[in-house]
């Protein structure tokens, strides 16, 4: 039998855990230039299983000859250092697909020290204890939970009675819809043959005094027919404006009451980003009901939490999101990295990419506009700093320390955020800044005769995001005085990227949505898909226009408005309900799961999992809140 030193060894996290990797030699030479990101399958104190998306055919061959050891820097939860290791790599096991190639790849440690496996056997002791903890917890919380029960069912019954009631009023509006139609086809009938009978009665009076007796009478006779025709004509048409109108009035209070029952729902889905963020961190799921994603913490998707905590002036929870990144987030290089564990706080993804910590530090100074609070101003100059070592002579940004790639995303926001940057520092550099890369936007990524933006530096893939991010940040004023059209920008985009698509809820109600897509999908072979977030982001697109338009062209404002409530509308049909819990509400991240987006990820498994960044988004795009400027320079922005 095994004593209890010796089997301890054998316990195994299997709890995903993330892991730099650096490839060397026998001799712990770095031989690779590229820093690899994986994730732990299980870890024991003798070796780990790692899973890799980014390796090549020809390095797996190396990695298969036994000539390379693996550098490892694995992350444990509340754990303050690193634990670097190196490891020998013993098997590699494809589990990907032609889509996405994945590794699983087996290695054991080579040099581990008693200290680091004094921590990863804490840690395994601490997962088994896990689910012990997990269950008196709940007890705890149904205990505390129990003298709100009643008031909890009346909201879900509320919120069951108030889909029903959207449903009932939107089946309602589209018989009125239909019925317009028809009355409208009705009446073009109507008065195409009234004027036809006008015509002819015309023609036949004025030829009577040139014609015999007999034709006369003839023609009197018709003109006659003719008349009485055009009376019932006339009283036809009549009854049909009557009742036209009748239905309109109808589906303007109908109009009224999907607007009301949308706002509604609209104000549940910002409960639930409330409650769905994590007391001990501050930071919120970004995504729930699905379990690959279930514990992380996107660090775009915290900054769009943020906006909306500051746009709801609920600067409690936006400052314990900004507590965290301030005094707790891990950093690369002076930037913040794409994902965190939502409970640890943890990192789960290396990279620092640039978009992610532009829109933190517009976060940032948007909190700091509504509250006056300046001390967090140091962290978005830090941000900034980040940035600017990675801006080119030629004023593009690349996306991140490790790359050389250039998105135009990335350069839009970049734009924005040293606009707003400038505004509240008054420090020059931030002006200069933007404008040299919204020069390297139009000179670089601007396809004039197309009417469009590339995805980035020599990449020429549809993306929506370059226009409905584009518009709203650069502005629709600086896109005219640049000889770029923003109009044009917007008609490609609904003529390529605008879709309608089925979407079926957790009731299995099924609806047709009309929004926008990631891509052109018949690009990527296959139909189209509605992005809650992207569709959120062309709404802000729309209102930008109409308030540009406000004082230039009250038509064209109104209609861009108009735009804008539609599509908000056809999110409001994506807005779900998880089970009949009135605490759980928002929008999933795409009218479809586990589809390419196009864009080098898919959307979520999970079919009913929703999302921060759509949520989000989305309540963005329903306060009218432009993520882009501060308040400040609204008036000049659009004037």
């Amino acid at each position: 039998m095994k004593n209890k030193k010796q089997d301890r060894k054998y316990i195994r996290i299997s709890s995903v855990l993330p892991v730099q990797i650096i490839i060397t030699d026998k001799n712990k030479n770095v031989v690779w230039k590229t820093t690899f990101q994986g994730f732990t399958r299980d870890i024991n104190e003798a070796g780990v299983c790692l899973e890799i998306t980014n390796f090549d055919d020809s390095l797996i061959t190396k990695i298969n000859s036994g000539d390379y050891l693996f550098s490892l820097s694995i992350d444990l939860p509340n754990n303050e250092k690193l634990i670097q290791v190196f490891a020998d790599p013993r098997w590699i096991k494809s589990i990907g697909d032609d889509t996405f190639k994945r590794y699983a790849i087996g290695v054991l440690f080579t040099d581990i020290t008693e200290h680091d496996v004094h921590l990863i056997i804490k840690y395994a002791y601490r997962m088994h204890r896990k689910p012990k903890q997990i269950l008196a917890l709940m007890i705890f919380f149904i205990l505390i939970g129990a003298a709100s029960f009643f008031d909890d069912l009346k909201m879900r019954y509320n919120n069951i009675e108030l889909t029903r009631e959207v449903e009932m009023i939107r089946k309602e509006k589209e018989q009125l819809d239909a019925d317009i139609i028809a009355i409208e086809k009705r009446k073009k009938n109507v008065e195409e043959n009234l004027a036809k009978a006008h015509a002819e009665i015309a023609h036949l009076e004025k030829t009577l005094n040139k014609q015999s007796s007999v034709v006369i009478e003839e023609n009197l006779a018709r003109i006659k027919v003719l008349k009485n025709n055009s009376l019932e004509m006339e009283s036809n048409l009549k009854a049909l404006l009557d009742k036209e109108n009748i239905l309109t009035k109808r589906k303007e209070t109908l109009s009224k009451s999907i607007v009301e029952a949308t706002n509604k729902k609209f104000q549940v889905a910002y409960n639930w980003l409330k409650k769905n963020q994590e007391i001990k961190t501050g930071l919120v799921h970004s995504y729930k009901g699905d379990e690959e994603l279930e514990n992380i913490a996107f660090t775009y998707d915290q900054s769009l939490a943020l906006m909306n905590f500051v746009s709801h002036r609920d600067f409690e929870n936006a400052k314990k999101l900004l507590d965290f990144y301030v005094y707790k987030a891990r950093k690369k290089e002076g930037g913040y990295l794409n994902a965190y564990h939502v409970h640890a706080g943890s990192v789960m993804e290396w990279t620092a990419h640039v978009g992610p910590n532009v829109w933190f530090g517009m976060g940032i100074l948007k909190y700091i506009e509504a509250t006056g609070e300046r001390e967090y101003l140091k962290y978005a100059h830090m941000i900034a700093s980040f940035i600017l070592k990675l801006q080119s002579e030629d004023g593009g940004v690349k996306g991140g320390p490790n790359d050389s790639w250039y998105s135009t995303e990335h350069n839009i926001d970049c734009v924005a955020f040293f606009r707003m940057m400038y505004l509240v520092s008054n420090n020059r550099k931030y002006d200069i800044a933007s404008e040299d890369i919204l020069a390297w936007i139009k000179n670089t990524v601007y396809l004039p005769k197309e009417n469009r933006f590339m995805r980035g530096k020599n990449d020429r893939i549809i993306a929506t995001d370059t226009v409905s991010f584009g518009i709203p940040a650069i502005g629709p004023k600086t896109f005219y005085d640049l000889n770029i059209d923003p109009e044009k920008l917007i008609e490609y985009m609904e003529k390529n990227t605008k879709v309608k698509a089925r979407f079926t809820n957790n009731k299995n109600e099924v609806f047709e949505v009309t929004g926008f897509d990631y891509t052109k999908p018949g690009n990527i072979g296959r139909l189209g898909v509605v992005s809650s977030e992207w569709t959120g982001q062309m709404v802000t697109t729309y209102q930008s226009m109409a308030e540009y338009f406000k004082t230039r062209n009250k038509e064209k404002s109104k209609y861009y408005n108009n735009m804008a409530k539609f599509y908000l509308e056809q999110l409001g049909k994506m807005i779900i309900f998880i089970g009949d819990d009135s605490n759980v509400a928002g929008l999933p991240y795409a009218s479809s799961p586990d589809i390419n987006t196009g864009h080098g990820w898919a959307t979520p498994k999970a079919p009913f999992a929703i999302s921060v960044a759509g949520t989000a988004y989305t309540l963005l795009a329903y306060t009218r809140e432009n993520p882009f400027i501060l308040n400040q320079s609204k008036d000049e922005f659009y004037s």
